[in-house]
């Protein structure tokens, strides 16, 4: 092995550059797989890094089965009657501001119950988390800081545990610190108690609001506990008098939960990269056949002077072997690289949880890979050699021959696959291109242009009133609408596309009580005047709201299109009273229609339609806005105005997420276009490659036939005939190649139906459009060696004979 070896080396350094072009291709096909595998391997594979983090489940309350949140009594039910549980804990995302410690920051939070950090299994790093005392009314406020912001902002402190910070305006005392690790897989700077106040109160049953997450007893399967929490459920209904056959619960395993949106996705593109794999494997083979026709000399020579077989089969392999390592350890460097950039594609809620560590899967994956790539595209050649009897290769090479026509199949059913592999991919990603195209052209129903958007979020110390918040805002937006170059301004509790919903029952006002055989569920937009304007969403019907509605005596409302459309079909809703199903102040929100307005896609452009409500913020004061600001000119320009006019009205709150509406927009966007961008670039790669196979098999053969062709000319054939018997025979490839290639792509595009919007699977103008595009291809790849072809000497094509 060691002479094998020896004499591998020294071949591959003579023929330099089929071993360059060899490496190059096979470091970018293993990279690619590399890079992926090693997102998939820190997303889907990898546990989540927590403390026997199999054994954490999320359990959700909605309706018919599906996602949703559950209310504070259910996580009450289910912590006192769930006997599958070791523990279970609710929390609630918020994002306070951090004062009194330099500039004012808006930092990511979560309200935890009791048992947060015993459910995770977390370990602190100092000091203590949040107990059952802490989530009791008026009990002293307390918070637990991640270790980033420890280091970061307290500068590592070592006395930080019973020191007090400023939130909101409220002092809080450290009582510990977690681990940094921890605090990214969440996404939390810091953990404040959830107060067990009167929301936690049988009433509130189907007020879902709450995440939970819970770990299972040692042993428990996640069936047993989906059925023991079902039945805590169903109880609770009854117990409560709130029975609702639709509404269900649902348990999922954390990791899942957290990457089912990303789960397909991610195997699709590495599917993609194994296919580009394949690809390039088929060239190297045709590769390696014509550089080991050239050696067929060599190997008759060896054979005649009693060389084995198995001998010369071990020299082809060995220094396939060779190749494959060397592109291996490269495409693994390119890997490394790669994945770290794929990560920052992900949706945030798996970013945080992926890894891009190169550990023991990860190599051992590229090394398998490697492998299989050096028997893919190193069988071929050797086996080759191995069936040429000597005499003939001595006599075929005498003539002038470059390889017999078994080797020719094997280069015909090479390109075949080939071409099949790449219309496969190609299909993949016409359907999500044109998905994406479709899902681009649909009117989110409001004008994201020329809109400047932030978030502000006003502490309860300073704004301990609703009419204090609320004077706020009104003379925030009106010193903001005087600024030069603001055409209209207003703001909103969930500004669209942010990922943020809001959602409630509604009733007419003559109804006696909410119908709980058929719940009417709306979206709930509480809204400043303005808002609409500056969003350009179109009034429909009636009138918008004005300086008329701020009173709560007033009690207006808007509604969106769907809602109009869909329960006031045979009248005018103008004029009609509602009442929702959602309290500010212990008051219920609703009152008398007095405009319809377009409907807003507010979760995401793929999503429905669905009804709205719209309240003035006079009627349900919230503290958490976020602005909207249209201009005359770029949104940005004005960033520098809007920082000093907040500054003025209020120097500590701080301003968050100060972006465009259309960054927003194309923020809901990024994941289906970077999986669309990725998996397009992979089938525009396999397209090449495919190309390059075609044109080299065809020159080959063009080469083979020059004796044929010479003598086709001589007796008078024109070029044109020439040209179209080579072309003809690039054709048949490419045909068969096509067919077998649209008839997988056909079996295999189902398989995308959860990330199409718009577009069938089985879309005939993909599939046309990708026919006609190999097609051409073929056509370009095989025109050079067939004009070549057309332009032969006959005497010099004979003279060899």
């Amino acid at each position: 092995m060691a002479t094998e070896l020896k004499l591998a080396l020294r071949r591959l350094i003579r023929a330099r550059m089929v071993t360059l072009l060899a490496v190059a291709t096979l470091a970018l096909g293993i990279g690619a797989n590399s890079a992926i595998f090693t997102v998939v391997n820190g997303v889907l594979l990898r546990p989540l890094p927590f403390s026997a983090a199999d054994e954490l489940i999320r359990i959700e309350q909605s309706r018919d089965n599906g996602s949703g949140r559950i209310s504070p009594p259910g996580f009450l039910g289910y912590r006192e009657r769930a006997r599958s549980l070791q523990h279970i804990a609710a929390y609630q995302q918020t994002d306070p501001t951090l004062t009194g410690a330099g500039e004012p920051t808006r930092v990511q939070a979560l309200l935890v119950s009791d048992d947060y950090f015993e459910t995770y299994g977390v370990s602190l790093v100092s000091g203590r988390s949040i107990q059952r005392a802490d989530n009791d009314v008026g009990s002293a406020p307390v918070l637990v800081i991640s270790e980033e912001l420890w280091r970061g902002r307290f500068g590592g402190d070592e006395n930080i545990i019973g020191k007090q910070v400023e939130i909101d305006g409220n002092r809080f005392t450290v009582v510990g610190v977690a681990p940094a690790e921890f605090g990214r897989a969440v996404q939390a700077s810091m953990w404040l108690p959830l107060t067990y106040d009167g929301a936690f109160q049988p009433e509130n049953f189907f007020a879902h609001y709450l995440n939970a997450v819970a770990r299972v007893k040692p042993g428990v399967s996640i069936e047993a506990a989906t059925r023991d929490i079902e039945q805590v459920y169903r109880r609770m209904q009854q117990d409560y008098d709130r029975e609702d056959a639709r509404m269900g619960t649902r348990v999922t395993p954390l990791q899942e939960n957290l990457v089912a949106g990303v789960r397909t996705p991610l195997l699709l593109l590495l599917g993609a990269v194994g296919v580009i794999l394949l690809i390039a494997c088929a060239n190297l083979a045709n590769l390696l056949l014509a550089n080991a026709a050239a050696r067929w000399s060599e190997f008759a020579v060896r054979r005649s002077l009693g060389a084995s077989n198995g001998r010369l089969l071990t020299q082809l392999l060995v220094e396939s072997m060779m190749l494959a390592l060397a592109g291996g350890a490269a495409g693994l460097l390119l890997g490394t690289w790669g994945s770290a950039a794929l990560v920052q594609m992900l949706p945030e809620e798996a970013r945080t949880i992926a890894t891009t560590t190169v550990d023991a899967r990860v190599i051992a994956f590229t090394a398998g890979v490697s492998l299989l790539a050096a028997i893919l595209f190193g069988l071929a050649p050797a086996l080759e050699v191995a069936r040429n009897a000597p005499a003939s290769t001595l006599r075929d090479n005498a003539r002038g021959g470059v390889g017999s026509r078994r080797a020719n199949r094997t280069r015909a059913v090479l390109v075949i696959a080939e071409t099949a592999l790449a219309v496969v991919l190609l299909i993949g990603a016409g359907l999500l291109l044109r998905s994406f195209a479709a899902l681009r052209s649909i009117d989110p129903g409001f004008n994201a242009q020329h809109v400047l958007t932030f978030n502000l979020a006003l502490p309860y110390a300073s704004y301990d009133t609703n009419q204090k918040a609320e004077q706020f805002y009104q003379l925030l937006l009106t010193d903001i609408r005087e600024a030069p170059g603001v055409l209209s301004a207003g703001a909103t509790m969930h500004l669209p596309m942010s990922g943020r919903n809001s959602m409630t029952v509604w009733k007419l006002a003559e109804e006696p009580e909410f119908n709980q055989e058929e719940v009417r569920l709306t979206g709930l937009r509480v809204i400043t005047p303005g808002y609409l304007e500056a969003m350009r969403v179109p009034l429909r019907n009636g009138r918008l709201f004005d300086d008329r509605d701020h009173s709560r005596a007033s009690r207006t409302v808007l509604i969106n299109e769907a809602l109009a459309q869909r329960f006031f079909r045979d009248k005018s809703p103008i004029g009609q009273r509602i009442d929702l199903g959602m309290a500010f102040d212990t008051t219920l929100l609703g009152g008398e229609i007095v405009g319809v307005v377009g409907s807003v896609r507010q979760v995401s452009l793929d999503a429905e339609v669905t009804p709205e409500v719209y309240v003035p913020h006079g009627h349900g004061v919230v503290r958490g806005l976020s602005v909207v600001v249209r201009t005359s000119g770029e949104p940005t320009a004005l960033a520098g105005t809007i920082r000093e006019v907040v500054r003025r009205h209020d120097a500590n709150l701080a301003i968050a997420d100060l972006q465009t509406v259309e960054d927003v927009l194309d923020a809901s966007l990024a994941p289906r276009r970077y999986y669309t961008l990725l998996l397009g670039t992979f089938a525009a790669v396999a397209m090449v490659l495919s190309a390059l196979g075609l044109f080299g098999v065809i020159s080959i053969m063009v080469a083979q036939r020059r004796r044929e062709i010479g003598v086709r000319v001589a007796l008078g054939a024109q070029a044109a005939s020439v040209l179209r018997m080579i072309v003809g025979d690039a054709l048949r490839l490419v045909s068969i190649g096509l067919a077998i290639g649209l008839a997988a792509a056909f079996m295999l595009s189902r398989y995308l139906d959860s990330l199409l919007f718009g577009v069938e699977s089985a879309d005939p103008f993909t599939f046309l459009a990708t026919a006609g595009l190999l097609l051409i291809v073929a056509l370009v790849a095989s025109a050079v060696p067939a004009w070549n072809a057309a332009r032969l000497d006959p005497l010099n094509a004979l003279r060899a004979d």
